[in-house]
């Protein structure tokens, strides 16, 4: 078994209001242009709305993240806290509808933006493709459950 992609989704604040972000999005170089990113960003982003976030901001490729469905995050009120970001390069997709309001500017943990080998105790989820599985087949981790998506169901796995 070898992992070929990889996706962490974690929480982020725009306001007061919590929502999530994607970062870091990996695949091996030679399984991409195959699917297997906005694969994981699909099934991350089911969990998410599962999960009752209402929406996803990235800053990313302008010309990759549109396919998964991202537009500019001024769109709904949603301020970069990095200068100089093109608006074409921080975006944002709704999981809920309607969107809502989402005015204020991104707030990352700290941990997020410096890593100290610390647990800051912020929640994440992520998710892994596995060689051996075809594309439908997705496993993901959160907050000590694995996942496995097998023919649209998802199943819960305890590690240990």
């Amino acid at each position: 078994e070898k992992i070929i992609g990889y996706i962490l989704f974690s929480e982020i604040k725009i306001g007061e209001k919590t929502a999530i972000a994607p970062a870091p999005l990996a695949v091996l170089p030679e399984h991409q242009r195959k699917g297997v990113g906005l694969a994981l960003l699909a099934e991350g982003h089911r969990i998410a709305k599962n999960f009752g976030y209402g929406i996803s901001v990235v800053l990313g490729s302008e010309t990759y993240y549109p396919k998964a469905g991202y537009v500019p995050a001024s769109r709904f009120g949603i301020i970069c806290p990095f200068e100089g970001v093109p608006d074409a390069n921080y975006m944002a997709l709704p999981l809920q509808e309607p969107a809502g309001d989402w005015n204020g500017t991104v707030t990352y943990d700290k941990a997020f933006l410096k890593y100290k080998g610390e647990n800051h105790g912020y929640k994440s989820i992520y998710f892994i493709f596995a060689q051996q599985y075809p594309p439908d087949r997705i496993y993901g981790h959160s907050g000590g459950n694995i996942y496995t998506r097998k023919s649209g169901a998802f199943r819960t796995f305890c590690p240990e």
